[in-house]
């Protein structure tokens, strides 16, 4: 029957790869916001910048927005805004 390996040996196997993730992902913290056309799409969008209401809703659902139609991402961009 097959030994499970010792408990100090599974802890470091397990810091490894924590610090091999954050020296990975550390660089993102100092990323700015993406400027290709997310203003456009995100910071100028008056339906976003108004909040979670019925209007900005149905506004997501009629109206396009910069010369598209995405009201699923536009919803989802309205709850992040206002969390």
């Amino acid at each position: 029957m097959h030994k499970p390996p010792p408990k100090h040996r599974l802890a470091l196997i397990y810091l490894v790869l924590i610090l091999v993730t954050l020296g990975t992902f550390w660089p993102v913290l100092r990323c700015d916001f993406v400027r290709y056309d997310d203003d456009k799409y995100v910071t100028e969008n008056p339906y976003i910048k108004g909040g979670l209401s019925l209007e900005s809703a149905a506004g997501a659902f009629t109206k396009p927005h910069y010369h598209m139609w995405h009201p699923l991402t536009t919803l989802s961009y309205i709850a992040d805004y206002e969390l």
